[in-house]
C-alpha cells in the first residue's frame, strides 16, 4: 500500500534494527518495503527537490484509531531489516 504525506499526516517512521527515527519522509510504499526521503541538506535537482530511497525487509503500518466514524490513517511505521 501506498501512503502518501496527506495519507497519514504526522505518522512516524522508525528504523527498529538501527534503533532510529526517519526524518524527512516524502512517501511510504508498504508493498515495495520502500520509503522516499528528502536529502539532508535539502537541495534542488533537476528543479526538483533531491530525494533517495531507503529499501527495507518490511515495512509495517501501525493503525490505531479504527472507530468506523474516522478515517483509518497509520500513525507509525516499523521499518526491519535495511538493505542499502
Amino acid at each position: 500500500m501506498y501512503f502518501g504525506s496527506l495519507d497519514a499526516p504526522g505518522a512516524s517512521v522508525h528504523d527498529l534494527d538501527r534503533r532510529e527515527r526517519i526524518r524527512r519522509v516524502l512517501s511510504i510504499d508498504t508493498d515495495a518495503a520502500e520509503i522516499v526521503v528528502v536529502d539532508e541538506p535539502m537541495r534542488l535537482c533537476n528543479g526538483e527537490i533531491a530525494t533517495r530511497t531507503l529499501k527495507f525487509q518490511a515495512v509495517w503500518p501501525i493503525f490505531v484509531d479504527v472507530r468506523p466514524d474516522r478515517i483509518n490513517r497509520p500513525v507509525l511505521f516499523h521499518c526491519h531489516g535495511r538493505r542499502d
